[in-house]
């Protein structure tokens, strides 16, 4: 693979699937925290937290490491 000069395509392609790894389980997480929460604070108290849990991720995971950049 390194002598057919696919290295650089190799990186790329496990950085895309990373990414959206990294968004799959953003997403089940999220999701989760509004599940349990609907049965706990049903309501707008279960929006706002699991919209603050998805910018948290997003800020964490996407943000900051693009900003170190």
């Amino acid at each position: 693979m390194f002598r057919r000069r696919q290295k650089e395509h190799l990186i790329k392609t496990a950085n895309v699937l990373a990414i959206l790894g990294l968004v799959t389980v953003a997403l089940a997480v999220c999701i989760a925290i509004a599940l349990v929460l609907s049965y706990v604070t049903p309501g707008l108290p279960t929006v706002l937290i699991t919209v603050l849990a998805g910018c948290m991720f997003a800020g964490l995971w996407f943000v900051l490491p693009l900003r170190r950049r």
